[in-house]
């Protein structure tokens, strides 16, 4: 059985791991060859030093393994501007209401041993329940065009295209969309669906 729990430091070498085997998989979509141990820790130290950020784990109960994560931050219209566009922070002004927090989901990566076991999408549900707790709730992220299982898993979740897609810096045949998702305050994990 997989639970979907809060990160604990002690989870950082196991999602180290699984984030360099899923962007390092010949057969995923990131393509990033043999990407250095290095790279990854320089990464994931950005990321928990962003405004807000938090991490949910899903985990084999039995073994304590650690099999996918999800990671999302809490920036600030000028820095969600400052670092993905202007087009996507008008995006966002237009779309947030008063009192309404903004969250920007960085990633959801799963253990590529454990592909289509709906780990993903359980902890994208576990991400929205959480996030509903604080309020209603403009959540904003990116996805790959090429990734049609991540795209569904987002439809089937109530994510919207937002119209916005930039060209990926590293590969020229490759385009990321932005997607969003109006949360409200309070939901459920069934309500996430």
């Amino acid at each position: 059985m997989i639970d979907v729990r809060p990160f604990q430091p002690e989870d950082k070498p196991q999602i180290l791991v699984i984030y360099r085997r899923a962007f390092s998989d010949p057969f995923g979509v990131w393509r990033e060859k043999d990407l250095p141990m290095t790279k990854v820790l320089e990464r994931w130290h950005c990321y928990q030093e962003k405004n807000g950020f938090q991490c949910l784990a899903a985990v084999m109960a039995a073994e304590n393994r650690v099999v996918g994560t999800i990671w999302w931050d809490m920036p600030t219209l000028k820095e969600l501007g400052a670092e993905r566009g202007w087009q996507l922070e008008a995006f966002a002004r237009q779309h947030i209401g008063n009192n309404q927090a903004l969250v920007w989901e960085r990633g959801v990566i799963t253990d590529p041993a454990y592909k289509n076991r709906k780990v993903a999408t359980g902890l994208r549900k576990a991400m929205l329940a959480k996030i509903s707790q604080n309020g209603s709730t403009l959540v904003l992220t990116r996805m790959r065009a090429d990734n049609p299982a991540i795209l569904a898993i987002a439809t089937k979740l109530g994510f919207q295209p937002t119209g916005i897609k930039t060209p990926s810096h590293k590969w020229p045949d490759v385009v990321h969309q932005y997607w969003y998702k109006l949360v409200p305050g309070c939901i459920s994990l069934m309500q996430a669906e």
